[in-house]
């Protein structure tokens, strides 16, 4: 019994491991962010954030759903949930009930296929043309069709009423000012409505009654019917970017001339338009509705790369050094960090959409992609013990070996094009030879600096891939190794 229950107590200590990863919870709230959710004031369900958040755990870590369709699918589950009220009433029922519907699933196509199935049959035409336009009846500053809208104004890159901006700029969290960028504004200002009768709030507070301005401008308009304020404004503008600015703000055609109550019962129906819009923006791309395979399993080692493998090092480590470190890799905590490293960049390629195709990670220092040509095969690779990242091509055996030679003759022009110094090295008694190029002063125990890490690896990973490559495959017609 004791047994068991130490069996337990290890997988919630696993499991809770991952839920407080700092690295998937960021990842996870870019996918908010991607869904046009820039700030924690746009959120109206903290049970939808949460529940999203488990969804993002097992696409990433049971089903491996790769990180940039995953992204779009989780930012689509949160927009749809968030937008239904899905988890409003008897939240852990209805999760529960949406858990059950993964029995059985064993692959990310599936998985991905299932949370497409869920909202589906919750997002009916009836409920684009229908329901959400009766949702949208609501006097309430914290709808959550309200906040979708603004979302979807997002996706849709819509710019800011009355302005050349773009409303996702002004909504950045990042910009911290005394005053908001941002205010929502009367289109049927209060006191005008109040003079034509309009005394209730609830009316006159209309979710279809607001449009987000620059405040200077809503400080302009004041109390001015929009009969009066809106021909004076459009002569600011070409017809074109007029007729975009009304597209993106769901306004009817003439709408400044229109019935108050007609008003708002046609915009409520635009604005439904414009959330079905951003919503239908966070699809995949219709060649990329299913999930990649994994990467192809790795070629088998011949034994001249394996030992460029177990002798491969940066430059100032020394043999007895880089044994220490190989050694390490024994320790699981050390693996488990190399291998989330990689992960994450890996991720990082992937949301970034780089043409990089980098193999499963790995638990070693080096990751190693496939070859480019026989014998010819880039890599990465982290120092614990020396606070470096470093990239490189190795070249082994009787094919790899003299393209090394050749490339070695146009070293100048390689170092140019990489814009580093770099480090040739030939170790023919153990049947290979590199050259890499090291960013020294980047610790790969610091978190925090992993997009700059990053970054530079994508850098020149893809400056090898695009430019010396090719050098490379002038000098042979060595095929490809598969």
């Amino acid at each position: 019994m004791k047994f068991i229950w130490e069996i337990w107590v290890k997988v919630l200590q696993d499991a809770q491991a991952e839920v407080l990863n700092l690295t998937h919870w960021h990842q996870f709230l870019s996918c908010l962010i991607g869904a046009g959710f820039r700030s924690a004031e746009m959120i109206s369900s903290q049970n939808a954030l949460l529940y999203a958040y488990a969804f993002y755990l097992v696409g990433r870590k049971r089903y491996r759903l790769p990180e940039h369709q995953l992204q779009r699918l989780i930012g689509r589950w949160f927009f749809a949930s968030s937008l239904t009220g899905r988890y409003t009433g008897s939240p852990e029922t209805v999760m529960d009930g949406d858990l059950n519907k993964f029995k059985g699933i064993k692959d990310a196509v599936s998985f991905a296929g299932a949370l497409e199935e869920m909202m589906t049959n919750e997002l009916t035409n009836d409920f684009w043309t229908v329901t959400l336009p009766a949702n949208l009846d609501s006097s309430s500053a914290r709808n959550p069709e309200l906040f979708a809208y603004v979302a979807a104004q997002n996706r849709i890159g819509a710019p800011v009423l009355f302005s050349h901006k773009k409303v996702q700029d002004l909504l950045d969290p990042a910009i911290k000012t005394k005053k908001k960028a941002l205010e929502r504004h009367h289109l049927f200002p209060r006191a005008w409505l109040e003079s034509q009768g309009v005394e209730d709030l609830t009316r006159i507070n209309q979710v279809a009654n607001f449009a987000l301005l620059e405040w200077p401008e809503n400080i302009d308009i004041s109390d001015t019917p929009p009969a009066e304020y809106v021909p004076q404004i459009k002569s600011r503008f070409s017809a074109e970017d007029w007729k975009r600015m009304h597209d993106c703000h769901a306004l009817p055609d003439k709408w400044h001339l229109m019935n108050y109550d007609k008003f708002l019962v046609e915009r409520r129906k635009l604005m439904a338009a414009i959330i079905r819009k951003g919503f239908d923006s966070l699809k995949l791309a219709s060649n990329s509705n299913e999930p990649s395979q994994s990467s192809p399993v790795t070629p088998e080692l011949t034994e001249s790369w394996k030992a460029a493998m177990a002798s491969s090092r940066p430059p100032s480590i020394s043999r007895a050094e880089n044994s220490a470190e190989v050694n390490d890799t024994v320790e699981p905590a050390r693996d488990e960090f190399r291998r989330r490293y990689w992960t994450v960049f890996r991720d990082y390629l992937a949301s970034a959409g780089s043409p990089l195709d980098p193999p499963e990670p790995p638990a070693d220092c080096q990751l190693r992609f496939h070859p480019a040509l026989t014998g010819v095969r880039p890599w990465a690779w982290i120092s614990l013990r020396h606070d470096s990242v470093d990239a490189g091509i190795t070249f082994y055996g009787k094919s790899g070996l003299p393209l090394y030679h050749e490339l070695r003759g146009h070293a100048d022009e390689i170092s140019k094009i990489l814009d580093c110094d770099l480090n040739w090295q030939e170790h023919a008694d153990a049947g290979w030879a590199c050259f890499e190029l090291s960013n020294s002063d980047s610790n790969p125990e610091d978190e925090l600096s992993w997009p700059r890490q990053h970054e530079w690896l994508q850098k020149k990973l893809e400056i090898i891939y695009l430019k010396v490559v090719p050098m490379i495959k002038k000098l042979s017609q060595t095929p490809v190794e598969r």
